[in-house]
């Protein structure tokens, strides 16, 4: 894929994206849940949607209409591994979304390397912390400084 591809992409993802530490229950961890990363795009153009799926992988999701004066919508995601792969090519050209995109890679890194053996209490709790992290950074209310947006 071209470099010019891949920097459109990331605004796009920098501008319409999400990436998120999402908890679901799973009855096989001895916690009862268990964390996963996910990174979605939703927007009205279908081609768009179906484009980075083509590029990177994942699944696209229908979103009818909320109410009669909404198109409808089109949602792109990509869970785990691929989502930390899709990061990681994009996370270059990445302005806004370049904080959360660090917890995000980190996040799923450090599951890979633990393979299928239980987690520890730290490792918890590390797992926990990543997935406050994200959450708040969504609710911040305060402006970034200028610098991180034209790139460190």
């Amino acid at each position: 894929m071209k470099k010019t591809d891949i920097a459109y992409y990331a605004g796009i993802f920098d501008g319409e994206g999400c990436v998120q530490i999402c908890k679901h229950k799973n009855s096989s961890t001895r916690k009862g849940f268990a964390y996963a990363l996910h990174c979605r795009v939703a927007n009205t153009n279908e081609w768009l949607i179906q484009s980075l799926r083509m590029a990177f992988g994942g699944n696209v999701h229908v979103q009818p209409p909320r109410r009669a004066h909404h198109k409808m919508a089109w949602e792109w995601e990509i869970i785990a591994r691929q989502a930390r792969n899709f990061l990681l090519i994009v996370y270059p050209y990445l302005r806004l979304k370049k904080i959360e995109a660090d917890i995000a890679i980190r996040f799923q890194t450090d599951r890979k390397n633990k393979g299928r053996k239980g987690l520890t209490d730290a490792e918890w709790a590390i797992q926990e912390a990543e997935y406050l992290l994200i959450k708040n950074l969504k609710g911040r209310k305060t402006v970034r400084p200028c610098w991180t947006l034209l790139g460190e």
